[in-house]
């Protein structure tokens, strides 16, 4: 308990009183460490207490670019790591505490950037990629970003038809970890990809028919021939001839 002003004392000689004593609490004040938070969160409730409560426990904070401080909230701005030190005053009955600081880290958010995938025929040069974002925050979008992710793909106007991986690359920021997701380059086949030759004709009652088929461009294709009873799929990549036909 404080002590403020004359004091009588008393002992067995007599009773005496002491002039202006003066008998001060040491202030403790107790601030619990902060979870790691991430870009993005709600503000942070600080909650550093003290053995006295009469005197309000003040914050300040060493990064004003990675959080703003107003009163006991603190409200993320950007990832990074900010110092916040909680003090409190003396008065004429209380020592003034010993500031306590905390160290918060906050995290950068995952940001998912996927590839759209893409259609177009043999022979032509590859578009423009674009991509689509998942998981910005705070009103942000890509013009916030220090470097955009690329969209690129290993097909060239030579490729031949078939499916190849659109990959994303390349995005900086200091307020997202990227999380890359492949699109797809589907290569479809020229018009003329392919030719049809009869070699022979089925005559009445027999099964003596045959055709060949030939690609102009390798891949894996399927030719489904059907009629008169039959349904059988042929799988090839150059040419096939599919014979017995009736």
């Amino acid at each position: 308990v404080a002590v403020l002003g004359d004091q009588a004392v008393t002992s067995a000689g007599g009773t005496g009183t002491f002039a202006s004593v003066i008998v001060r609490i040491n202030e403790v004040i107790t601030f619990p460490a902060i979870a790691v938070h991430i870009h993005g969160d709600d503000d942070i409730t600080l909650a550093a207490v003290s053995n006295t409560n009469g005197i309000p426990i003040i914050y300040s904070i060493d990064q004003p670019g990675v959080a703003v401080l107003t009163g006991s909230k603190l409200h993320i701005v950007n990832a990074g790591t900010v110092m916040v030190t909680a003090s409190q005053a003396g008065d004429e009955v209380n020592n003034a505490a010993k500031s306590v600081a905390q160290i918060i880290t906050i995290n950068k958010k995952f940001l998912t950037v996927t590839a759209k995938d893409v259609l177009r025929p043999f022979g032509q040069v590859n578009p423009v990629f674009s991509v689509g974002y998942e998981g910005f925050v705070n009103g942000d979008d890509e013009s916030k970003l220090t470097a955009l992710p690329a969209a690129s793909s290993t097909a060239t106007e030579l490729s031949p038809a078939g499916t190849y991986d659109i990959v994303v690359a390349g995005g900086v920021s200091n307020n997202y970890e990227f999380n890359y997701v492949k699109g797809s380059l589907t290569i479809s086949p020229p018009l003329n990809n392919f030719k049809v030759a009869a070699n022979s004709v089925t005559c009445k009652g027999e099964n003596n028919g045959s055709i060949t088929i030939t690609a102009a461009e390798n891949s894996a294709y399927t030719a489904v021939i059907t009629g008169n009873g039959l349904n059988k799929n042929y799988g090839f990549t150059n040419n096939t001839s599919i014979n017995n036909l009736t």
